[in-house]
Parts: C-alpha cells; structure tokens; sequence
C-alpha cells in the first residue's frame, strides 16, 4: 500500500511539475506576445501622429488653396467688369459725338429718306 501511494504521489508531482512546466512556456508566450503587441502599439501611435499631422497640413494647403482660388475668381471677374465698363464707356462716348456732331450755324434737318438737309 506504501509503494502505492508513493506512486500516487510521484504521479501527482509529476503531473503538477508537467503543468508548471506548461504553465511557463506560456506565461513567456504571452509575455512575447505582449512586447509584440506593445511595439505594434507603439508603431501605429507614430503612424497616426504622422497621418494627422499630414491631414493637418493638407486641410490648411487646401482652405489655402480654396481661399487663393476664390481669389483670383474675384480679381478676374473684377477685372472683366472694370474692362467691360472702360468698354460701355467709350462706345457712349463715340455714339455721344456721332449723335450730337459740333454745331454749326445753320440747322440741319432729316429727310424721310434718312438724308440731312440744310
């Protein structure tokens, strides 16, 4: 009966050696992977620093951008209507001295036809 429960017992420190041993092998797998895990952390932290950093600039160049061209829009479109008045301007002023040529001494009048008489 003693040789027995020697046995037994040898049996359960055997066991128990088995599952510590066991137990090890995966408390350092699961340490390995949590450095793995903490470096890919730490990788994706600098990543995302970089990509807000970089929308951040891109958001400011393209308001930048946005505001420039609206700009020029606005000094185009101001110039085309600086010229286009200069424009109406001296066609009124050619249609003022065809229409009113310098006056002479006698009255001229218009035919029917279209032709001036004196």
């Amino acid at each position: 009966m003693q040789n027995f429960l020697a046995s037994v017992v040898l049996l359960l420190i055997l066991a128990l050696g088995g599952l510590y041993f066991h137990s090890q092998q995966q408390l350092q797998q699961v340490h390995a992977d949590r450095q793995a895990l903490l470096q890919e952390v730490q990788a994706l932290r600098k990543e995302v620093a970089q990509l807000n950093a970089k929308v951040a600039q891109l958001d400011e160049s393209s308001v930048q951008g946005i505001v420039r061209e609206a700009n020029n829009a606005i000094l185009d479109g101001w110039e085309s209507l600086v010229n286009t008045v200069e424009k109406e301007i001296q066609e009124a002023r050619r249609a003022f001295e065809n229409d009113n040529p310098p006056k002479s001494d006698s009255p001229r009048y218009e035919s029917p036809d279209g032709t001036e008489r004196i």
